[in-house]
């Protein structure tokens, strides 16, 4: 039941919002939530009976004293083990700095330790042998969108010296990534997907930028009522710095929800975007593909049957939704949502961005995707048709998280640690030459 339920957090958080079971988001509700009861609130059973709700307020009143108001904070490190997530941020305070250790449940989202460390453990991640991250460079700026401060990073190779990197390098990614809070170097379970792709394409010349999703750092439900928000208005605005920058080739590299929703930045032709690139993207309705997810999850579900003989069934609010047609109260929250963000991503129409631009897209997706499966790609293919424009490919044994997977059968398999798919970069690779 836990591998299915960790499934639907990964492909159903496609929400900016704070869902109980994900753990950066409960550290950082933490960190930025003020009042007592909403901090008390995300700590676990266990940790309120070691200490009570006024003990804990006075922790809390000598974390103040100790470091004054928190400005900002930074997540350091991240790791996992058994049932628990390991999360160190280094903070700012008005005062002083300090380095917080969060102990947070994966699978209830509650907070079971909390500690102040003087160091933080360094990121001792190991990337598979043809993944050189020796070979390229990083560099860190900021960038602002609807009045919100947004960190970016920019990878890129170390050694132009070679003619054929150094004529890649005219290129430059921009990477979006799929739904839930991501950040820059943040984990997919046990796989830093997004580093690893971004450092596979930069030793081959190529510029990668990434950035932190808003939803990572800021968790109001005013910032988060739309698809624009999620994706399109602070994407725009990187691209625009971009330019600035001297970033004249633009490739959009969207996964999952970003190359679905990423699809509106093709409409502004200032941006001057030379191509797309979609990672195990959706072909149709978003919301109806969830509703099927979580009827094959219930499906799987029965074959997990706990201690006493039953199963749980995971409950189907997205269908409930649509089966109302959205008439809920303005205020309603689905899976921690508003009900204006479901509506506007009930409302998106890939295919409308697609036939009203000239871009060259290519639309790939794994063979092993057990969410967004290779049917997909053939659905795609026969919306769009035979042309120059569009290009297609299935990868082999690939899944959703863009790494190699032996069966195709459920998720479980997210949980071992495999590298991203070196068939992916190279197919990236070569499409990107024949631009």
């Amino acid at each position: 039941m836990y591998k299915s339920i960790l499934f639907l957090i990964y492909f159903l958080c496609t929400t900016t919002f704070v869902c109980g079971q994900n753990t950066l988001l409960t550290a950082t509700n933490f960190l930025t939530k003020t009042s007592l009861e909403s901090r008390y609130g995300l700590v676990s059973d266990a940790f309120k009976a070691q200490v009570s709700k006024q003990d804990f307020e006075g922790v809390l009143l000598t974390l103040k004293q100790s470091h004054g108001e928190l400005i900002s904070f930074k997540l350091e490190n991240y790791s996992s083990k058994g049932v628990n997530d390991y999360t160190y941020y280094s903070c700012l305070g008005s005062t002083d700095t300090v380095n917080y250790k969060f102990v947070i449940n994966r699978y209830t989202g509650l907070i079971n330790g909390l500690f102040l460390v003087d160091a933080i453990p360094k990121n001792t991640y190991v990337f598979p042998r043809y993944i050189h991250n020796e070979e390229v460079l990083d560099s860190i700026f900021n960038f602002k969108s609807d009045g919100l401060n947004f960190i970016a990073k920019t990878t890129y190779a170390s050694n132009l010296g070679k003619r054929k990197i150094r004529k890649n390098s005219q290129y430059t990614f921009v990477l979006l990534s799929g739904s839930g809070p991501s950040m820059i170097d943040g984990q997919l379970f046990s796989n830093q997907t997004y580093t690893e792709l971004s450092v596979g394409l930069s030793q081959l010349g190529y510029n990668c930028v990434r950035f932190n999703k808003r939803s990572s750092f800021n968790i109001s439900i005013e910032n988060n009522q739309s698809v624009e928000q999620e994706y399109y208005n602070d994407a725009k605005s990187l691209i625009q710095i971009l330019h600035q920058r001297g970033h004249k080739k633009i490739i959009i590299l969207g996964h999952s929800l970003g190359g679905y929703l990423g699809l509106e930045l093709l409409k502004d032709d200032d941006l001057a975007i030379q191509g797309f690139i979609s990672l195990c993207a959706p072909s149709g309705n978003v919301l109806d593909l969830m509703v099927d997810q979580i009827s094959r999850l219930n499906e799987l579900n029965k074959l997990e049957v706990d201690s006493q003989g039953t199963s749980e069934e995971l409950s189907n609010p997205i269908s409930s939704m649509l089966s109302n047609e959205f008439n809920l109260p303005l205020d309603s929250l689905v899976m921690g949502a508003p009900v204006s963000y479901w509506s506007s991503l009930n409302k998106f129409q890939p295919k409308y961005y697609l036939d009203s631009t000239q871009q060259k897209v290519f639309l790939l997706h794994g063979s092993h995707d057990f969410q967004v499966n290779a049917e997909e790609n053939k659905a795609w293919k026969k919306e769009l048709g035979k042309g120059q424009r569009f290009h297609f490919k299935i990868i082999h044994n690939m899944n959703h998280l863009l790494v190699n997977q032996p069966k195709n059968d459920n998720p479980s398999y997210y949980q071992i640690k495999n590298g991203i798919s070196k068939k992916l970069i190279k197919q990236i690779d070569c499409w990107t030459k024949k631009l």
